[in-house]
């Protein structure tokens, strides 16, 4: 529960497939962020390797990192498939804050 003085903060979530090798954007604004593997391939993001689904399972590994209050991640997702196959493929999930809380935390950053 929050306290009565506490503000608070709006978010929302943006999904996004990824098929390929490289750096992915980074919300300005993001507070966490969850990557799952739903391909056939390992793939490592951030150097950490994810397997992908067992046999009749849709989900594989994944790796969820997360703010705190008021935190925004300034870092990189760096994504490595094992191999270059058909049916690589990952989902990314970044928790980012609206911009209704984004005067608040220009405030709190000062």
């Amino acid at each position: 529960m929050c306290d009565q003085n506490e503000k608070i903060l709006f978010f929302n979530v943006i999904a996004k497939t990824v098929i390929t090798n490289g750096s992915l954007n980074v919300d300005k604004w993001c507070n966490s962020v969850e990557v799952i593997n739903v391909g056939t391939n390992v793939v490592t993001v951030n150097q950490i390797p994810l397997n992908p689904p067992a046999a009749g399972k849709v989900l594989g590994d994944s790796w969820t990192f997360g703010g705190n209050r008021a935190e925004v991640y300034k870092g990189r997702i760096d994504v490595a498939f094992a191999t270059l196959l058909a049916g690589q493929k990952i989902l990314v999930l970044q928790k980012m804050y609206l911009p209704e809380s984004i005067k608040f935390l220009d405030d709190v950053g000062d």
